[in-house]
């Protein structure tokens, strides 16, 4: 199944939608177990005929939170959150299982078609995005990728100040579906992605602001149709995400931003375009959701479902209690499932349905390659703190002994259901012998211990023996664990520090992390490998002159590598099922040969519904999101 680069990543979204559409099968995350039958099938002198599953008119799901408000750019994402607004939105674009798009625009864009890129001369003072992804004004001395697609970084080159320079200009015109209305019958229009754009720009969130600074103009060339452009050099990864979440700008324009997330307009009178708008909020009860009378679908008999009731349940134990007795259909991930215990889950086995996905975080092991003392003075500071990680083979080596010792599995497999297990990690890049890249860093085995022999920055007979700050939280107590276990088995020793979270994540140059005074730590960062690779380029290292503000804990120093990255963070491919994996391979080759961190275990959630539903166990949240709508059994 072709996942949806267009669809929101409201992880709960087709939740109940999953329930009355079929699907195509996407791709698992996991493998559930049936669980064993404890009586014989009952036999039949005849096949008989097979019986539909009746739909239900309403459908409970249970939620561990209320939201304060639904504001799309309030800057706070919970489990809660996303499960409600997945009911009432669908995503920018979805598509059936005949081929027809459908959702928020009339089809998917393509380059060549709704994509296209144009060469433009710009000069000295021009903002652009340099070869590294950075946003920065051009002048003499800019390293830049010169039109036409410069992607490779053999192409780069130092502007001379002078020199004519044409770059990139990515312009993408969306079409918006016309059918598409706000749950009031209003129509949704360009302006009302214009709107959003400026609430965005008057926000300031974290999180908008890297799509706000390679923007350089969002416009309505008609009614149906936004023109996104970016600032030349920028290739247009994740192209999706420069389309505003839309809002009504009729019902809102005269309200301040800051007034917009505790205004009624975003609770209980919120409109809607998805298949449910809501009919009744109850403080502390619950949302009662409605089937959208105005939605695009509703001539194909959608949504199935009539009606659903969201109900707030913030202790687990209870819920769970609802569930059983058929109080609560669905349970989503707020409830934090995976810090249960295997046996806890006994009761639940023959008649609840497990769905487990992946979160954006990941839990890495980070390598304290180049600590901040080395910044003075690196000789000196290396006799007090021997330079354990400075040859690159040695990274890739522990790298390849924590990704082969599969802690997902160790670790997952204490907490969820026992007919559940986690897929294995995958390991990119050549396949080498971690052994012998330790031999050639100089790391010799003698008795069971790696000795330095030979080693650049560490003196000859020293044993490799390094601590691992963590923080006091029982998983990184367990991870912990784990990884003491897997690098013994090559030689290293590992003692752990536990710190208090004020403590480990305390602000530099005192705090450990942020002022690189660690050998190896346990971090909690982005999973996506674009991500990770910005993580640790040069310019996010924390540093006096920084004022210790940056992401690459790691001190990693390496043009070559913020080459790669760079040319990554201006792709001008989007993200598609027929790239990513491709583009995956080549971002996480390029980091494990450099290896700043390795994942221990990927960040998953765990939700669960009434197996009567005969939702399919292995989908996943975000797989649910992707899924494919027909029009009913």
């Amino acid at each position: 199944m072709k996942k949806l680069l267009f669809a929101r990543f409201l992880p709960a979204s087709l939740l109940l939608l999953a329930l009355i559409l079929n699907a195509c099968n996407p791709t698992p995350a996991a493998t559930i177990l049936a669980p064993t039958a404890t009586q014989p099938l009952p036999q039949a002198s005849s096949t008989p005929e097979p019986t539909a599953t009746p739909v239900p008119q309403v459908i409970n799901i249970c939620t561990a939170e209320e939201p304060e408000n639904l504001f799309p750019y309030s800057g706070s994402e919970t489990p809660s959150r996303r499960t409600i607004l997945s009911a009432l939105n669908d995503g920018r674009f979805e598509s059936t299982f005949s081929g027809n798009g459908s959702g928020l625009l009339t089809a998917y864009p393509q380059f060549g078609d709704m994509i296209s890129i144009v060469p433009v001369v710009v000069g000295a003072g021009a903002v652009i995005v340099d070869a590294f992804g950075d946003v920065t004004v051009l002048q003499k001395g800019s390293k830049v990728r010169p039109y036409p697609k410069c992607e490779a970084n053999d192409c780069a080159i130092t502007w001379d100040g002078s020199s004519e320079l044409k770059m990139d200009q990515v312009i993408v015109n969306f079409k918006l579906n016309p059918d598409e209305k706000w749950s009031d019958g209003s129509p949704l229009t360009s302006a009302d992605y214009l709107f959003p754009y400026q609430i965005m720009q008057q926000a300031g969130q974290p999180g908008d602001q890297k799509r706000l600074e390679v923007t350089q103009s969002l416009t309505a060339k008609d009614d149906y149709t936004v023109e996104w452009k970016g600032l030349p050099g920028f290739g247009g990864i994740g192209l999706e995400q420069f389309l505003p979440i839309p809002m009504p700008v009729n019902q809102l324009s005269i309200l301040k931003v800051e007034n917009l997330g505790t205004s009624p307009f975003y609770r209980e009178q919120i409109l809607s375009w998805g298949p449910y708008r809501v009919k009744l909020w109850e403080p502390g009860v619950g949302i009662t959701l409605e089937a959208n009378p105005n939605y695009y679908r509703i001539a194909e008999g959608l949504p199935k479902i009539k009606a659903v009731k969201i109900r707030f349940i913030s202790d687990q134990s209870k819920a769970l209690g609802l569930l059983q007795s058929g109080e609560c259909d669905v349970l989503d991930s707020s409830y934090n499932f995976l810090s249960m215990k295997t046996t806890d889950w006994h009761p639940y086995l023959t008649t609840t349905d497990f769905h487990l996905g992946f979160d954006s975080q990941a839990m890495e092991l980070v390598f304290g390659i180049r600590p901040a003392a080395y910044d003075a003075d690196y000789q000196a500071a290396i006799v007090e703190r021997p330079d354990w990680f400075g040859d690159a083979r040695t990274r890739e080596a522990i790298s390849l002994a924590i990704t082969q010792a599969q802690f997902n599995q160790s670790v997952y497999a204490q907490h969820l259901p026992e007919t559940v297990k986690v897929s294995p990690a995958g390991i990119f890049g050549p396949q080498v012998n971690l052994e012998t890249l330790l031999d050639e860093a100089g790391w010799k085995l003698t008795g069971g211990v790696r000795v330095a022999q030979g080693m650049a920055g560490v003196k000859d007979g020293t044993s490799f023996k390094v601590t691992l700050l963590t923080s006091q939280s029982q998983a990184d107590q367990e991870i912990s664990t784990l990884v003491v276990s897997a690098l013994a088995g090559v030689g290293v020793e590992v003692s752990v520090s536990p710190l208090p979270l004020e403590q480990l994540y305390a602000p530099g140059p005192e705090g450990p992390l942020f002022g690189r005074n660690f050998e190896m730590a346990l971090v909690s960062w982005q999973s996506d490998p674009v991500n990770r690779c910005a993580t640790y380029m040069s310019k996010a290292i924390p540093s006096a002159s920084n004022h210790w503000i940056g992401t690459n804990l790691a001190g990693l120093d390496d043009e070559a590598f913020d080459l790669a990255c760079g040319a990554n963070l201006v792709s001008f491919e989007p993200t598609s099922s027929t790239n990513a994996g491709a583009r995956c391979v080549g971002i996480c080759t390029i980091f494990l040969l450099q290896s700043p961190s390795v994942v221990a275990i990927d960040r998953m959630n765990l939700w669960v519904s009434d197996k009567s539903l005969q939702i399919e166990s292995d989908w996943t949240l975000d797989q649910i999101e992707w899924m494919t709508k027909t029009s009913g059994k």
